[in-house]
């Protein structure tokens, strides 16, 4: 029943205008967008730029994800996120994440600290793996010490592990979609980390 609803496009992008996904198929309404992609990287002060049929685009801030795993209702895996108009006017999408960007101004310290997910990258040393290995350490932890069934936990933890060996971008960003997809159901169990690992995607 949602999907059949799904009649706007939304693009994801990042507090640091680092654009995650274009095309994503939405109900936007004043307040609230529902999307049904449960692999989706949203956090609060994530924008959601609405595309018009005009070709300019509506700012929405992010405040709640407000994420609904598969088995909290009938309905499938979705989100009911919570959003407000940013206060810009509608705006070429270009003009808008050019703005986002320049009024980023919280950064993450250290050096080789992220992904660059949406930047060029031929290399194949994977140069943020030391740093951002206590990550991975603590969703096993967090695998570990939850109640998730064996065969949906071995399925997690290949996952985490796809994501921990990556030498490519590419490699990361396959073993997050796959840890996304295979922790839908339980993403209450890791959410204390998802903040630090969905800016892994922003760098």
């Amino acid at each position: 029943m949602l999907r059949g609803k799904l009649n706007d496009l939304v693009t994801l992008v990042k507090a640091d205008g680092t654009v995650v996904k274009e095309d994503i198929k939405a109900m936007v309404q004043p307040k609230m967008v529902f999307m049904d992609d449960e692999t989706l990287p949203i956090e609060p002060g994530d924008h959601l730029l609405h595309k018009l049929p005009s070709g300019l685009v509506a700012d929405y801030l992010v405040d709640d994800p407000g994420f609904y795993p598969k088995n909290f209702t009938s309905m499938p895996a979705h989100f009911q996120t919570k959003v407000r108009r940013s206060g810009s006017g509608n705006q070429p999408a270009s003009t808008i994440i050019q703005n986002i960007t320049n009024n980023y101004t919280s950064h993450i310290t250290g050096d080789n600290a992220r992904v660059n997910i949406n930047s060029v990258d031929n290399s194949s040393n994977y140069a943020s793996k030391v740093e951002v290995l206590p990550i991975f350490e603590q969703l096993k932890e967090l695998l570990d010490s939850s109640d998730i069934p064996d065969v949906e936990g071995q399925n997690i933890r290949l996952s985490i592990e796809k994501m921990e060996s990556a030498q490519t971008n590419q490699g990361f960003m396959e073993g997050y979609q796959s840890f996304m997809g295979h922790a839908a159901n339980h993403i209450t169990v890791f959410s204390p980390l998802l903040p630090a690992l969905t800016r892994l995607l922003s760098g």
